[in-house]
């Protein structure tokens, strides 16, 4: 049994019918083997995939009344606390929501072992253009053929030097400060904001960097202004799916890339914004390797590749599929950041976690897990971010 679910509220368009949200999730388990494998757990240090063939979507249906998309939130949360039998139970379940019996919301829950943060973006976007009547196109690719793939020969060169530049990064980076106490239970911090957004475009327009490299120099600046050190280990969630014949793959397959931010005297955010971006990239081409052969190299270092050994992490979400608006006008004001906290008593392994996403507006939302109960660090620490953005572009804008 396990309970690492990723949940999300697809809301519907008007006229579907609940046959309709039926084909398009059929339609969705065919086209993706992730969604209908089972796992032999039983092998002792072993893992068997077993992929089923497809089969009737059995959808609950319940009236949420005239609010269905709050009725829907709440029943995603009690959909994504359930949890999958992984031998036996399909690794996703899904509940039609209506309102007045006509279709809604779609609740959805996917363990997290057949879909990442990026693949849930890829799974509503196909649902959606399923029930627009769209051709998706080619048929997805699999896990197995992008793992012969990238365990090919000609992919040898390519694996050692993600070996060799893990074992010299990590052996070269500082070691982090012992700021959190042992790790108890998962907290967040969440700034969403619509002039932090203008903020960090205006400031990618100017530097003519992606939106993610302005973002992750703020992240770099926040964590000197909280440490007080000039160099941190950060793990960056590198997709191994970048490649356009890959993006249609589900499943939960990111990997990390290890990279020291370094904060370095007299540079501003833009110029920041610049070298890190040059930096990442560097990072980025080492974010496919071989988890074994990299734990082996750096494990006298304490570290791994999936991120143990690590405390600061980064992640700016669904950057290659994500359309980022055009936000135009006004000024960053902090009335507009608006930051909630939550818990959870998961230890998710994660101590110091920042994920970025940009859509109508950006979120900056910082997970730490520790036993610290004091939720003031976080929010300042995601407002630090704000602030840095806000800051370098209105010196942008005067200059």
């Amino acid at each position: 049994m396990s309970g690492v679910n990723l949940r999300q509220v697809w809301p519907l368009p008007d006229g579907v019918s609940v046959a309709d949200v039926r084909g398009a999730l059929e339609a969705l388990e065919e086209r993706h083997e992730s969604m209908r494998t089972r796992y032999r757990l039983d092998l002792g240090d072993d893992l068997a995939q077993l992929v089923w063939a497809p089969e009737p979507v059995a959808l609950d249906v319940q009236e949420g009344g005239p609010d269905a998309t709050a009725f829907a939130r709440q029943a995603s949360n009690e959909l994504g606390d359930e949890l999958f039998d992984l031998a036996v139970d399909k690794p996703w379940r899904a509940r039609l929501i209506t309102s007045a019996g006509r279709p809604a919301c779609l609740v959805v829950s996917v363990h997290h072992i057949t879909a990442d943060g990026w693949s849930m973006l890829q799974l509503g976007t196909e649902f959606g253009d399923l029930l627009a009547g769209k051709d998706l196109g080619n048929p997805a690719p699999t896990c197995r053929e992008l793992a012969e793939e990238q365990h090919s020969a000609a992919w040898a060169d390519r694996r050692q030097a993600a070996v060799d530049y893990w074992r010299r990064v990590v052996a070269e980076a500082p070691e982090p400060p012992d700021e959190l106490a042992a790790a108890a239970r998962t907290r967040w911090a969440t700034l969403r904001s619509v002039g932090s957004l203008r903020d960090a475009l205006r400031l990618a327009e100017q530097v003519r960097v992606p939106l993610p490299s302005v973002v992750f120099a703020a992240y770099a600046a926040a964590l000197s202004e909280r440490t007080g050190l000039d160099a941190h280990l950060v793990g960056l969630f590198a997709g191994n799916r970048l490649e356009s014949k890959w993006r249609s793959l589900v499943t939960s397959m990111n990997q990390l890339a290890p990279m020291v931010a370094r904060r370095v005297d007299g540079e501003d955010l833009l110029a920041a914004a610049r070298r890190m971006h040059w930096e990442g990239l560097r990072s980025l081409r080492h974010g496919i390797f071989d988890v074994d052969e990299v734990a082996a190299a750096v494990r006298e270092y304490g570290k791994n590749g999936v991120g143990g050994g690590f405390r600061y992490f980064y992640n700016f979400r669904d950057m290659a599929q994500a359309a980022i608006p055009a936000v135009t006008g006004g000024d960053s004001a902090e009335s507009d950041w608006r930051v909630e906290t939550s818990v959870s008593e998961r230890n998710n392994q994660s101590p110091f976690y920042l994920r970025a996403h940009a859509g109508e507006e950006l979120m900056l939302s910082l997970q730490e897990t520790s036993s610290v109960e004091d939720y003031e660090p976080m929010r300042r620490f995601v407002t630090a971010m704000a602030e840095q953005l806000r800051d370098a572009a209105r010196v942008a804008e005067a200059g």
